[in-house]
């Protein structure tokens, strides 16, 4: 949305400067308008360019925080959460990497559906190997 946002305003940028071209009419007047509607056009163009990379930055920013914010509000929940985070690194002959997260409730669950374990870990990895079992088998809806 937001890159869309900018697309359409240096979009529109030249749809306007095509629109007064086509209209002008061809005397020194006019095209001293011209000239300075499409120098203005191209101020406001360079501009935008030249700001979009910290405005894309700074929409970055703003959505990891988001997600970070969502992250800790999950991690403290009273309900069960738990979640594989996931990144494929294409750089890397598409070598895939993982993390698993989860909260206190997740942990209790588990305690309460028969898991064992000394850790949160080995409550995790072995409910983890019970899921891979029936994947294996087809058991799983």
């Amino acid at each position: 949305m937001f890159f869309t946002d900018i697309r359409n305003k240096i979009s529109n940028l030249q749809s306007l400067v095509d629109t007064i071209v086509k209209e002008c009419r061809y005397n020194d007047t006019a095209i001293t308008d011209v000239v300075l509607h499409v120098q203005k056009l191209q101020q406001d163009h360079d501009h935008l360019t030249e700001i979009l990379p910290s405005l894309v930055a700074a929409e970055v920013e703003k959505r990891l925080l988001t997600i970070e914010q969502e992250r800790q509000a999950k991690l403290g929940s009273k309900n069960p959460y738990f979640e594989v985070i996931s990144e494929v690194d294409v750089e890397d002959g598409n070598k895939a990497r993982f993390e698993l997260d989860w909260n206190p409730a997740f942990i209790s669950e588990l305690k309460s559906k028969g898991y064992t374990g000394a850790t949160e870990q080995e409550y995790v990895y072995k409910w983890l190997r019970v899921i891979a079992d029936q994947v294996e088998k087809g058991s799983v809806a």
